[in-house]
């Protein structure tokens, strides 16, 4: 029963560090590359830092939600503001829709980026694809995939892809470590929503007017360390960095193109 319980702690953990406060930089899809396999239900508690949105300098700290259901041959998992269904599930596949609340940007502590004009939040819809291996050794569970996600409120009328690659290791003799490393794709229009300054945005702000196109917009690595304390309970830690390139890194808004995202958690399995 301690291994699956140690499954779990990873989910929590990992809000901790992808998913930061109810500013923009977590709502950017910064989150869901971990794949973990189904099971049991859970609900956790994790406190995160990181940037307040994509590029920034200034950091936030807050609590992050996260839950998983399992009913019947379906595990649906809540990290924060991402919602992933598996609809179909084999020892080797694993796949079905996802959904992400996109939050918008309204502050910040830079005067040109705060003069901008608000960008308001939105729901992208689509869907998940996974290959898995070990499913049935949770300590060694292993997958590579992606999902697709796509502009439902006209905000940024475009879309955004996720790839990743993710391992998970014993560590020590209860607890696991997991890897993780991956890349995001904008459209050019999700591009120029969150990283372009358009004439209106550059004659409030005093920034160059920018139009970016669509590409790569970041590549990440990450880790998270899970501790068991019972058999019900855990504590865990994680890091990820994520550097942003091409068009996106190349933005006036730009601060910082390197982001860091720390965090730890606490969970409760039933």
């Amino acid at each position: 029963m301690l291994n699956v319980h140690i499954k779990f702690s990873a989910v929590f953990v990992l809000a901790a560090f992808l998913v930061i406060g109810p500013a923009p930089a977590f709502s950017q899809n910064l989150l869901g590359f971990f794949r973990l396999p189904s099971g049991q239900s859970f609900g956790a508690l994790a406190i995160g830092n990181g940037p307040r949105y994509m590029g920034a300098a200034e950091t936030v700290t807050v609590p992050v939600p996260v839950a998983q259901f399992q009913s019947g041959p379906y595990t649906s998992r809540l990290v924060a503001n991402y919602l992933a269904v598996d609809l179909v599930e084999t020892d080797a596949w694993a796949a079905g829709p996802s959904g992400l609340l996109r939050f918008g940007r309204s502050r910040s502590n830079d005067p040109a980026v705060d003069s901008m004009q608000d960008i308001s939040w939105t729901i992208d819809l689509g869907g998940h694809l996974h290959r898995q291996w070990n499913r049935s050794d949770y300590q060694r569970y292993g997958a590579v995939g992606g999902s697709v996600l796509f502009d439902m409120g006209n905000v940024h009328g475009g879309w955004t892809a996720n790839a990743n690659i993710m391992q998970f290791v014993p560590f020590g003799r209860f607890g696991t470590l997991g890897l993780a490393a991956g890349t995001h794709y904008g459209s050019g229009s999700f591009t120029q929503t969150y990283f372009g300054v358009s004439e209106a945005d550059a004659a409030l702000s005093g920034l160059p007017v920018y139009t970016p196109g669509g590409g790569l917009r970041d590549v990440y690595v990450a880790s998270v360390l899970i501790q068991p304390v019972s058999p019900e309970w855990a504590v865990g830690a994680g890091f990820l960095y994520s550097k942003l390139m091409g068009a996106s890194a190349e933005s006036p808004i730009v601060a910082e193109q390197s982001q860091f995202y720390v965090g730890i958690g606490v969970m409760r399995v039933w």
